[in-house]
């Protein structure tokens, strides 16, 4: 039987390849020709995978930060992510951000650049933490936002007061957020939704809490009478103090080494008293009258939550501080409730929480004074 011969090695012998050859006499033949042009198309190119597919490159899935990691993150937080820092308010937020998804109303860079420039260099300074604390807990708030589907106008329950407030926040049919603060409208971008559900919303706004004392980031922190005298929030008070001949009677206490608390009356809450009655109170002839009502608002005993103990009668009597977890300073006068803002401490151990209302002790007869 006739073969090719394909030049087999021979051992022991070199290996001389050889052609190969047909004949007639071969039981194969060969058939010379030109590679076609389909074939051709084939030569240089990748062998083909019979076996599916090529497996693509590993990639690791990238999850989306949660909360507060979202905006730490983000470049154009950069200031609030400053100010959360300085408020130490980071912990407690990413706190929130672990039991429950939250809202955050995000200041952006250009929003704090449209604040007043020493307000917020005031406002970053340690000895207003505060201050800075009771701003950037308006815009928090422990509620989860609708989501951006949803178009419809809810409340902003911000962490600040705890309570609805008058922050309203609208979805619109393109997925953005406009806020009604009061009478201010604020811009706000498309929402950003973390991995857990935490909604971020970019504002171009700072939000200002309402009543929020601008003036005491400047005042005076070294004791509670200077702190008084030089914040333009405590002016009427300060003017009743020195009506009443009290200043020098605080000034001795502090420099005893006896930190006060003192209950502040705001100039709003002194507007809410009759006209007639403030201006009899400052009357030299009712200098008493004045006095039992201002040492009503001063106590010399630390603050805990419980009994304020107050300079009038030196014993305890119906006025109640709770200390709310926000740091606000609620005010429980018999049956009337009166809200505190954030405590101020001054660097002797003073503090100071203002009010919204002027609280007049029990069994005390003012209604005399206007006739």
């Amino acid at each position: 039987m006739n073969s090719i011969n394909i030049g087999l090695p021979i051992v022991g012998k070199p290996f001389i390849p050889r052609p190969l050859s047909a004949s007639s006499n071969s039981s194969a033949t060969i058939i010379r020709g030109k590679i076609s042009t389909q074939a051709k198309n084939f030569i240089g190119r990748p062998p083909i995978n019979i076996w599916g597919p090529a497996p693509s490159p590993f990639r690791p899935r990238v999850r989306q930060p949660d909360g507060v990691n979202a905006l730490v993150g983000n470049k154009d937080f950069a200031t609030l992510t400053t100010a959360l820092g300085a408020a130490g308010l980071v912990d407690a937020v990413k706190k929130l951000d672990i039991k429950n998804p939250i809202t955050v109303l995000a200041p952006t860079n250009a929003a704090f650049g449209k604040l007043d420039p020493k307000l917020l260099q005031s406002l970053l300074k340690p000895g207003n933490v505060a201050f800075l604390q009771q701003v950037l807990q308006y815009h928090v708030s422990d509620m989860k936002s609708p989501a951006a589907r949803q178009v419809g106008t809810f409340g902003f329950d911000s962490l600040l007061s705890n309570n609805q407030d008058d922050t309203l926040t609208t979805t619109n049919a393109n997925g953005k957020i406009t806020l009604r603060n009061g009478a201010q409208k604020i811009n706000g971008a498309t929402p950003i939704i973390a991995a857990n559900g935490s909604t971020i919303i970019p504002v171009d706004q700072v939000l200002i809490p309402p009543e929020f004392d601008v003036d005491a980031l400047n005042a005076d922190k070294k004791s509670a009478v200077s702190f008084v005298s030089t914040n333009k929030n405590t002016a009427t008070l300060f003017a009743a103090i020195k009506a009443a001949d009290l200043g020098g009677a605080v000034a001795d206490l502090e420099k005893s080494k006896k930190p006060v608390t003192i209950l502040a009356p705001s100039e709003a809450a002194f507007k809410k008293l009759d006209p007639k009655l403030l201006g009899a109170l400052l009357k030299p002839g009712n200098k008493g009258v004045l006095q039992k009502i201002l040492q009503y608002h001063v106590s010399i005993a630390k603050t805990p939550n419980g009994g304020f103990d107050s300079l009038l009668d030196n014993k305890d009597d119906q006025t109640q501080i709770a200390t709310a977890k926000n740091g606000q300073a609620v005010i429980v006068n018999g049956r009337q409730v009166i809200k505190g803002s954030n405590t101020v401490e001054m660097a002797n151990g003073s503090k100071i929480i203002t009010v919204d209302e002027v609280l007049i002790p029990p069994g005390l007869d003012v209604s005399s004074l206007l006739s």
